[in-house]
């Protein structure tokens, strides 16, 4: 893969009708990377939209328990021991307000 033109990553692709917006970011250039759990609808857009990759990874929901989660399956623990490098918390614009 080069670096020629934007790359999306998409985790977890969502429900069926969110299908034509992938097809319009595939439209103007962008090349997508759509990672879902295995058996999702998703992964028939590697074969229907030129230039897109699918990885099949076990998505729970729970944070927590999705972290660690390799496309292979296996778990892999954070090395910072705390759930990934460089993890900050969110803040929202509201919580910047002086």
């Amino acid at each position: 893969m080069t670096a020629d033109r934007p790359t999306v990553v998409v985790v977890g692709a969502g429900y069926e009708g969110k299908r034509r917006c992938y097809e319009r970011l595939a439209a103007l250039g962008a090349r997508l990377v759509i990672v879902d759990e295995p058996g999702h609808w998703s992964e028939t857009l590697a074969q229907q939209i030129a230039g897109t990759q699918w990885v099949a990874v076990p998505i729970s929901g729970d944070p927590d328990a999705d972290r660690g989660q390799r496309p292979d399956g296996r778990r892999e623990d954070p090395p910072d021991g705390r759930g990934g490098v460089g993890r900050r918390p969110h803040r929202s614009p509201a919580s910047q307000l002086p």
